[in-house]
C-alpha cells in the first residue's frame, strides 16, 4: 500500500511526506488516529539598539541582627580615659548597625529607646540582644576598667557607668589644659627660656591631643567640636598662646619655633 501527503520525502510505511509551515492549529492523524497539536512561534523581537540597556539594582545588603552568640571585637579595647573616645566610638557603630528586629537596632537598648517588653516572647529578644551587648562591652575592656562593671546585668547601665567614669574625666582633662595654657607663664628666677619653651610645648602637645581623641564635634553642637579641631592644628594658635606667656622683650623668639 503506497500513498502521498503532499508527498516529497518517503517513509518505511510507503508514504511520501512534504514538510507544511507549522500553523497554529489542531489536526488528526488518520493514520495513527491520535491527536497532534502543532503551533506556530514568533521569533524574538532584537532590542532596540538606540535603546539604553535595562540596568537592575543589586539588593540592599542584609541588615546585621543578633542572631548568633558571636561577640565582637572592636578595633580598640576600653583602658581609661585616654582612649574612651575613639572606644566609644567604635562601640557606637556596631550598635547602630545592629538590628534587634525590624524596628530596633542594638543602640537603642542604651538609649533606653527599647525597654524590656512584657510579653514573653519579645521579652526573651530583649534579653538575648542586652547579654550580646553586654559581653561585647565587657570583652572590649581591659581588666581594670572591666573590674568596675563586672557585676552589672543590663547593657544600658555599664555603658552609662563608664560613660560617667571616662568621658568626664576626659573634659577635665581638657579643661584643666587650656587652663595651664591660659595662665603659663616665664619665670627666668625658676627656668631657662629654653626649659620653659620645652614645658609649654609639653602642655600644648597633651592639649592637642586630647582634642583629637575627644568626642567634641556632637551633632548639638558641631560649630564648636570643629572649631576647637581647627583651633588645635593652627600654628598661630600656638604661637599666640605661647607669646602671652612670656615677658614683652620675648616676643621674636616666637617666629623661631
Amino acid at each position: 500500500m503506497s500513498g502521498t501527503l503532499g508527498g516529497s520525502s518517503s517513509t518505511p510505511g510507503g508514504y511520501s511526506i512534504t514538510p507544511a509551515k507549522p500553523i497554529a492549529s489542531r489536526t488528526r492523524s488518520k493514520s495513527r488516529g491520535r491527536l497532534l497539536e502543532k503551533r506556530e512561534f514568533d521569533p524574538p523581537s532584537s532590542p532596540d539598539p538606540s535603546s539604553p540597556p535595562t540596568r537592575i539594582a543589586p539588593p540592599p545588603p542584609p541588615a546585621r541582627k543578633m542572631t548568633s552568640n558571636k561577640v565582637l571585637s572592636l578595633n580598640v579595647r576600653l583602658s581609661g580615659a585616654a582612649n574612651y573616645p575613639e572606644w566609644v566610638t567604635s562601640l557606637k557603630l556596631f550598635l547602630r548597625i545592629t538590628d534587634i528586629d525590624d524596628r530596633h537596632d542594638v543602640w537603642d537598648l542604651i538609649t533606653g529607646d527599647f525597654r524590656k517588653p512584657t510579653q514573653a516572647a519579645e521579652g526573651k529578644i530583649w534579653q538575648k540582644a542586652n547579654d550580646l551587648t553586654l559581653l561585647t562591652i565587657l570583652k572590649n575592656c581591659k581588666d581594670n576598667v572591666r573590674s568596675r562593671i563586672g557585676t552589672y546585668e543590663l547593657a544600658k547601665d555599664a555603658y552609662d557607668e563608664l560613660k560617667k567614669v571616662y568621658e568626664s574625666k576626659t573634659a577635665t582633662e581638657f579643661y584643666a589644659l587650656l587652663n595651664s595654657l591660659t595662665n603659663i607663664a616665664f619665670d627666668d628666677r625658676k627656668a631657662t627660656i629654653e626649659e620653659h619653651i620645652t614645658h609649654y610645648e609639653a602642655i600644648w602637645n597633651r592639649f592637642v591631643g586630647v582634642i583629637s581623641r575627644a568626642n567634641l564635634i556632637t551633632a548639638e553642637d558641631n560649630g564648636f567640636g570643629a572649631g576647637l579641631q581647627k583651633f588645635a592644628k593652627s600654628d598661630r594658635a600656638k604661637a599666640e598662646f605661647l607669646l602671652k606667656s612670656l615677658p614683652a622683650y620675648y616676643s621674636n623668639t616666637v617666629e623661631n619655633i
